[in-house]
Order: structure tokens, then sequence, then C-alpha cells
């Protein structure tokens, strides 16, 4: 009987010590579990915040995009108004545009510094505008706008493309439209 009770015993201890290891085994395998898990949840939140941020950017392009098409039918509007011909002055090529000026001939910029890949530079006025010739320092992202008028006889195409972002990673939108001059007087 003691060599029952001595064998029940030695199992007790046995146990004991393999329980003991068993529970530093589940403690390593938790941290390392936690750390995993941790790490994950934090490229999610960076590839969350990175993913807005490109969002918030779109948006910005699409409206800036938008308001240069406007803006040059509001030049056509307003030379109707004036009782001129729709497309007075306009010469086919890359232009600047702002809404800010009190004549039409300022608000396209003819020059053709609008031109190349990144368009006109846009800086964003203390009001929260977006214009060319704001005395503000730019501040990322860098959006640039170009309007690429093709004049013809009847009707005018209107490319607005806007850009931003770096040279290795350039992000375009483009919004068309063609203008027609049917609000110009028939002789």
């Amino acid at each position: 009987m003691l060599n029952v009770t001595n064998k029940i015993m030695e199992n007790r201890q046995t146990k004991k010590i393999n329980k003991t290891g068993f529970m530093m085994m589940e403690a390593v395998l938790g941290i390392f579990i936690l750390g995993v898990t941790l790490v994950s949840f934090l490229q999610i939140i960076s590839k969350t915040y990175a993913s807005k941020n490109d969002k918030v950017n779109i948006i910005i392009a699409t409206s800036l995009a938008q308001e240069g098409v406007e803006l040059v039918r509001n030049v056509r509007d307003q030379n109707w108004r004036d009782g001129n011909p729709a497309f007075k002055d306009w010469a086919t090529g890359s232009h600047g545009i702002n809404y800010n000026t009190a004549s039409n001939a300022d608000m396209i910029d003819s020059t053709g510094k609008c031109g190349g890949i990144t368009g006109c530079q846009l800086t964003m006025d203390p009001a929260g505008f977006y214009r060319y010739d704001s005395m503000d320092v730019p501040k990322p992202p860098y959006f640039g706008r170009s309007i690429r008028i093709v004049v013809g006889a009847e009707s005018c195409e209107v490319k607005s493309i806007v850009t931003w972002g770096t040279v290795a990673n350039l992000h375009t939108i483009t919004i068309s439209d063609t203008l027609t001059n049917w609000g110009d007087k028939v002789e």
C-alpha cells in the first residue's frame, strides 16, 4: 500500500512540474499572439488613414476639375451678356483660369504657362479657396490645374485636368465638356 501511495505522490509532483512548464509555454504563446494581433491592427489603421487621405484628395481634385469647366462656361456666358461672340479671344491650347477677377480677359490665362504635366500650381488662400495667385505658401498635397481648350467653329471642347502627388506617384482627374455657341446672334 505504501508503494501505491508513493507512486501517487510521484505522479502528482510530476504533473505539477509539467503544468509549470506548460504555463510558461502558454504565456509565451499568448504574448506572441497578442503581438501579432497588435501589429496587424496598427497596419490596418495606418492603411485606413492613408486611404482616407487619398479619398479626400480625390474629392478635392474632382471639385477643382469641375470648377475649371464651370469657370470656362461662365466666361462664355459673360461674353454673351456683354454682346460678344461666345468664344471671343479664345485660343486653342492650355490655360489657367481664376474665378476672382473682374474682366473675362483676365479669367482665362492664354500665356501657355499652365501646360506641362502638372498644370498651374494652385494654393489655398486664407478663406479656403484654391487659386493660382494666392500669396500663401503651398501646402501638400500640391494641386495643379490646366484647362485645355480646342476652339471650333460651332463648339469648344474643354478639358479641366487636375493633378496632385509626387512625380513618382502622380494622380490625375480629367473632366471634359463641349460648349456650344448657341447663344451667338445669327446675322
